[in-house]
């Protein structure tokens, strides 16, 4: 892909996923199961907090639960 002639996967990005995993310590599989609400909000909370411009990966729940999250941002699936 490519966005305003650079080629995307050579700028600095972040997949939502792993990121949550890491700051948590959780298995996303184990969170969802167990309490997907505080799951769901730390997924926004995270994302909201995120630097503008960033290449993001999301899954497909953020998709579902948050779309209006991504209002205002360039979305390549």
């Amino acid at each position: 892909f490519y966005a305003s002639g650079l080629r995307l996967s050579e700028l600095v990005g972040l997949d939502l996923d792993e990121e949550l995993e890491r700051k948590s310590g959780r298995r996303l599989a184990d969170w969802v199961t167990q309490d997907e609400a505080s799951f769901r909000a730390a997924e926004r909370e995270l994302f909201a907090s995120l630097a503008p411009g960033l290449v993001v990966a999301v899954g497909g729940g953020f998709l579902a639960h948050h779309p209006e999250a991504l209002r205002g941002c360039a979305v390549f699936e």
